[in-house]
């Protein structure tokens, strides 16, 4: 397998694969990320901040995925992730603060 290093490398490997679009796990994902935000917040206030950043980061995960699964996208790698909402910000319509 070659490196990915780019958008049309994560469709030409598989890694990112166009599926029907689902509202349905878009909402899904919506939830577990709204829970695992939740359960970040707990584990910080009671000082366990590595399960706190776990969650953390798994609550960003399942928001970026309820994106793809909007667009009906499925994905394969996290780097491939960032690459597919990339174009989301190229285009101005998602802003990094």
């Amino acid at each position: 397998m070659k490196e990915l290093t780019s958008l049309e490398d994560c469709f030409a490997e598989g890694k990112l694969q166009t599926v029907s679009p689902s509202e349905e796990k878009a909402r899904a994902s919506l939830r577990a990320a709204r829970d695992n935000l939740h359960e970040a917040e707990e584990a910080g206030k009671a000082g366990l901040l590595r399960a706190a950043t776990n969650s953390t980061y798994v609550a960003i995960f399942h928001a970026a995925r309820a994106i793809l699964f909007r667009d009906g996208i499925r994905e394969k790698s996290h780097f491939c992730i960032e690459q597919y909402l990339q174009t989301y910000v190229t285009s101005g319509t998602l802003e990094l603060k």
